[in-house]
C-alpha cells in the first residue's frame, strides 16, 4: 500500500492522511478474511466488470498472494522506481528511497496495534 502526498499535505492533514492510512489496512484486512470471500469477489466482479467466477477466484487468489498484513511501503521498490526514472530523468536519480518515503504514520498505526487488532478473532 502506497499513498503519495507532500510533506506540507502531511504537515497540515495529518489526522486526514491517518485516516486514509487506516481505512486501507482495514480494508486490507477485510480482503485477508476468509470469511469476506464471497463479498470480496463480488466487488470484484463489479468494479473488473467480470462475471466468470473463475477468472474472479483467480483475482482473489493473486489479491491473497500479493497483499500483506502490515503493509509498509517497501524500501527496495522504491528504489527501483527511482532507478528506472532516473533512466529518463537523471536528477531523480539522486534520490535515495528513504528520502521520499515517510513512515511515520504507518509506524504509529502499527505501534498502536491498530493493524493487529484487526487480525484477532
Amino acid at each position: 500500500m502506497s499513498v503519495a502526498t507532500t510533506d506540507s499535505y502531511i504537515t497540515a492533514h495529518e489526522k486526514a492522511v491517518e485516516g486514509i492510512c487506516k481505512a486501507f489496512v482495514a480494508a486490507n484486512a477485510f480482503i485477508l478474511n476468509p470469511k469476506n470471500r464471497d463479498v470480496v469477489i463480488r466487488v470484484l466482479g463489479k468494479y473488473l466488470r467480470a462475471d466468470r467466477s473463475d477468472t474472479l477466484d483467480e483475482h482473489y487468489k493473486a489479491a491473497l498472494e500479493n497483499a500483506e498484513k502490515k503493509p509498509f511501503v517497501s524500501m527496495e521498490a522504491i528504489a527501483s522506481m527511482i532507478h528506472l526514472m532516473a533512466v529518463s530523468d537523471p536528477e531523480v536519480g539522486r534520490l535515495k528511497a528513504e528520502s521520499v518515503v515517510y513512515k511515520g504514520i504507518m509506524e504509529r498505526i502499527d505501534r498502536s496495534g491498530f493493524i493487529d487488532q484487526l487480525y484477532r478473532p
